[in-house]
């Protein structure tokens, strides 16, 4: 096989094809982005629970509205960490399944600002709004997108969890 990609490359032929590659990544390592989503949870979860976290930020990295935009991006990332999973575990995310992560992130966003005055911090409902714009865009704008998205989301279902059509 290596003699045919090297006498591929001498005639100046496309070389292999890696989207094979990029394709068995995410059907096959569920265990990886499991353990991706438990780290990154954890992280969130004892970064928005650091008292006076601000300062161990630098000068140069702080702006007006930093803590909202750390909120999107957090839950954004949370999102797209559950999203892969459930990728990675079935070959597709349906539409219901994007919702029951937003909701999901939703609830436990309530959770991390009702928790965060325990250890001295604010809880504010701006905080968590910023929270759902994160989950929310990366369910619209990622939505069933992916491999398997053709099996994902068929007309005809609006939850986009039955098969229809041919």
């Amino acid at each position: 096989m290596h003699r045919v990609r090297e006498a591929a490359r001498l005639e100046g032929m496309p070389g292999p094809d890696y989207t094979g590659l990029m394709r068995w990544f995410p059907r096959r390592s569920p265990a990886l982005r499991r353990t991706v989503l438990i780290v990154y949870w954890i992280g969130i979860f004892t970064l928005t629970h650091t008292p006076h976290i601000e300062r161990f930020r630098p000068d140069r990295w702080r702006f007006k509205y930093e803590d909202r935009v750390v909120h999107f991006l957090f839950y954004s990332g949370w999102a797209w960490c559950w999203r892969g999973l459930l990728l990675a575990s079935r070959g597709r995310v349906t539409h219901r399944d994007l919702a029951w992560i937003v909701a999901g992130g939703a609830a436990y966003g309530v959770f991390d600002e009702l928790t965060q005055p325990l250890v001295g911090r604010n809880a504010e409902l701006a905080d968590w709004l910023c929270d759902l714009a994160g989950l929310a865009t990366v369910a619209l704008v990622y939505g069933t997108a992916g491999p398997g998205s053709r099996r994902a989301g068929r007309r005809g279902s609006l939850s986009g969890d039955r098969r229809s059509g041919p």
